[in-house]
């Protein structure tokens, strides 16, 4: 199980589905939060396949994951990262090539986590691409931002069109993960005491659901799109 710092948590809040890096346990250790559609999330503890996708246009370094749930016609999302934490957080669990990846659903409840590795020639290409984290940008989302998001997501899917946008330089990998913890989630009323409890299932076939491009923007957390080729 993994709490969100009051920053990660708002943003959670906010955002349909996103990426972070970020750090754990006062800086100890890092984690990896990926909240997401709980079809994909199915798909996931299932066994579809995981990439993490990186892009980077000056100082901007975007983020994104690629969620095979779907053949053909894998979940995208992406994001670009706009602070020091994070960026500090990315470049240490790509020189440990593994950190706890942790699974949040649409109601921003972590329901399933498992330690993710992946190869040291994949991370160190990653880690050429995004260069020194002081040097990366780190401040609120802007014009500029929102147009080098337009380009990553142009680049991740070709038939995305975007006003301006051309492609940038982009690193991906595929994430191997151990056995999923599945977590057994308690709610209880505040009159009667109520328990419900929310299970994800190992062996539930994910949906075949068709995610549309969906846009948002909040003036205090980041930009972020879901897409499908």
């Amino acid at each position: 199980m993994h709490i969100p710092s009051q920053r990660v948590q708002q943003e959670m809040n906010s955002e349909a589905a996103s990426i972070w890096y970020v750090p754990a346990n006062d800086g100890a250790e890092t984690a990896i939060l990926i909240k997401a559609p709980t079809p994909s999330i199915k798909a996931l503890i299932a066994g579809c396949s995981l990439k993490f996708v990186f892009g980077k246009s000056g100082t901007y370094l975007c983020t994104g994951v690629i969620i095979s749930d779907v053949p053909d016609a894998p979940l995208i999302l992406s994001s670009i990262q706009r602070n020091l934490e994070e960026h500090l957080a990315l470049l240490r669990i790509l020189q440990d090539c593994t950190a706890p990846l942790f699974l949040f659903n649409e109601m921003d409840i972590c329901v399933a986590w498992a330690n993710a590795a992946f190869a040291q020639s994949d991370a160190a290409k990653v880690l050429t691409l995004a260069g020194d984290a002081s040097e990366l940008y780190a401040g609120p989302f802007t014009e500029d931002t929102a147009h080098i998001l337009d380009c990553f997501c142009v680049t991740l899917n070709p038939a995305a069109s975007y006003p301006n946008a051309s492609t940038i330089p982009v690193e991906e990998f595929k994430v191997s993960v151990d056995s999923w913890n599945v977590h057994r989630n308690y709610f209880y009323g505040e009159n009667n005491f109520e328990s419900f409890t929310l299970i994800i299932r190992r062996r539930e076939k994910p949906l075949r659901g068709q995610f549309g491009l969906l846009y948002h923007r909040y003036s205090r957390i980041r930009c972020l799109r879901i897409q499908r080729f």
